[in-house]
């Protein structure tokens, strides 16, 4: 099929589609929130907002996810990642998000911590001087062709988001991270 009879058959079809993952904030074990990887990550709310996120004070911190990539995710072209959060200063500080993932096969591969970094990755993102105002990172991206299929073809996709490196002092700034935003192709049926 050509250019055309792309158009023609589905002329106003979107080039991309989003997944918003929201992070699950700590797992409640023992009366206390633990991250899954390392450090201690824990929620917070935001402000006076009642809204909560996942709270990093330190590099060591991390959170993982799931991921269900949906059928009609094209894995033969690249799928981007971007990691949404926030800061309660009103100085600009830097951050760099590193996002891990790993491919599971349901019924046969154990659960692990994620260990693969994305083929592209995600640049510092310097966050603004409003306080608590949502953010969006750059994208990062796995490159076309990585993954092998999608949840119906028997794949499970776990991602792990950490600060690797730190601007500011999060020990004391409330430093959150709300969830991870996967931008994918849709299949041509």
């Amino acid at each position: 099929m050509n250019k055309v009879q792309e158009l023609i058959t589905d002329p106003i079809a979107p080039k991309y589609r989003y997944i918003y993952v929201p992070l699950p904030h700590g797992n409640a074990m023992a009366g206390t929130y633990v991250s899954m990887g390392g450090g201690a990550a824990a929620m917070a709310e935001v402000g006076s907002s009642g809204v909560g996120g996942q709270r990093f004070e330190v590099s060591t911190d991390d959170v993982a996810g799931i991921l269900f990539l949906p059928d009609d995710a094209d894995v033969e072209h690249d799928i981007d990642v971007a990691v949404l959060w926030s800061s309660d200063q009103t100085t600009t500080d830097s951050y760099t998000w590193d996002v891990n993932y790993g491919e599971f096969t349901i019924n046969t591969t154990a659960v692990a911590v994620p260990a693969t970094a994305l083929d592209t990755t995600i640049a510092a993102d310097t966050s603004v001087a409003t306080a608590n105002a949502l953010q969006q990172t750059a994208w990062g991206t796995i490159t076309a062709s990585t993954l092998s299929g999608t949840f119906s073809d028997g794949y499970l996709h776990l991602f792990e988001v950490d600060p690797s490196a730190v601007g500011g002092t999060p020990s004391s700034d409330v430093v959150v991270v709300y969830g991870v935003v996967f931008r994918y192709q849709p299949r041509k049926i």
